[in-house]
C-alpha cells in the first residue's frame, strides 16, 4: 500500500511500535492481576464463571485509557503520513509501521490478552477434586 522497502527507518518505527505494544500489554496484565488480588475478588463462594466475569470487567475498565493512548499516537502520526516536505520520505517510513502496529496492538491488548490471561490464570486458581467439585487455591 505504501510501497516502503524494509530499511533502517522502517525498523526504527517497528521498534517504537513494539515498545508501545509491550507497554500497553504489561499495563493490561498488571491491571488484571491487581483486580484479582483484591480481598473480595476471590473467596470460597466465587465460581469459575464469576472469575471470567471479573476478568472481563477489569479489561473493560481499561478500554478508555488504552483508547486515549493509542488514538493520541495515531492522530499525532497522521500529519507525518500526509506530509510531503523535506525529509518526509524518511519520517513516513518511521510512522507507517507505528500506525499499523498501534492499531493491531490495541486490538490484541483489549481482546486477546484478557482471554490468554484467563486461560493462564484459571488453572492456577481453580481445580476440581475427585468428585468434580470446584476447589479454589489462594
Amino acid at each position: 500500500m505504501l510501497n516502503h522497502k524494509l530499511s533502517v527507518a522502517v525498523w526504527v518505527g517497528m521498534i517504537a511500535m513494539a515498545g508501545l505494544a509491550a507497554e500497553l500489554g504489561l499495563l493490561m496484565l498488571h491491571y488484571l492481576d491487581d483486580a484479582l488480588q483484591k480481598p473480595e475478588a476471590l473467596d470460597s463462594k466465587n465460581r469459575l464463571d464469576e472469575f471470567h466475569e471479573k476478568v472481563a470487567q477489569s479489561a473493560a475498565q481499561r478500554i478508555r485509557p488504552m483508547l486515549m493512548t493509542s488514538l493520541t499516537l495515531l492522530i499525532s502520526l497522521i500529519p507525518i503520513l500526509i506530509s510531503d516536505g523535506t525529509g518526509a520520505d524518511v519520517m513516513k517510513r518511521i510512522a507507517a509501521p507505528m500506525v499499523g502496529g498501534t492499531a493491531s496492538a490495541l486490538i490484541a491488548v483489549l481482546l486477546v490478552f484478557p482471554a490468554i490471561f484467563a486461560l493462564w490464570k484459571a488453572p492456577r486458581l481453580f481445580s476440581t477434586d475427585d468428585k468434580g467439585k470446584l476447589k479454589i487455591h489462594q
